[in-house]
């Protein structure tokens, strides 16, 4: 097999991915506070919004209790010393961008109403007030 595009048509799978549709990016200060560019596409289209870590944080706490027994992907620990530092947050961007793309994989999740305050927001609301106000669900 001397085929040179099979190299091609590989990545070609790997980028046709769903999961790589979603991004968190451009991680920059913003008022004390480290602020990511996030990026996704669901059946609604393409979303794309400004999350601080607690934003991620906090989407993760709800979706756990909401879906007991999903193997819900862990976000990067929480830092309260040291937050800031370049290479801290080049790491927790990749882990985030990780979370992000392994939740990609559950449409149920992405679909959600919680997912959904996360990533189209209703304007004047934090994430944490959204995901607050939805009305507490059963898990069938």
């Amino acid at each position: 097999m001397n085929d040179p595009t099979v190299y091609e048509k590989e990545s070609d799978v790997i980028m046709n991915d769903f999961e790589f549709e979603f991004s968190v990016k451009n991680p920059q200060d913003n008022g004390g506070h480290i602020t990511y560019d996030t990026r996704g596409r669901d059946r609604q289209g393409v979303w794309e919004v400004k999350r601080r870590y607690n934003d991620f944080f906090t989407l993760h706490e709800v979706l756990t209790k909401r879906f007991p027994g999903i193997p819900i992907p862990i976000t990067p620990p929480k830092k309260a010393i040291g937050n800031k530092d370049l290479t801290f947050v080049q790491d927790r961007t990749f882990y985030l961008q990780r979370f992000l793309r392994k939740l990609a994989r559950f449409d149920f999740i992405i679909e959600s109403p919680e997912f959904q305050s996360f990533c189209r927001p209703q304007p004047g609301t934090t994430v944490e007030k959204a995901l607050a106000r939805l009305m507490p669900m059963t898990t069938m």
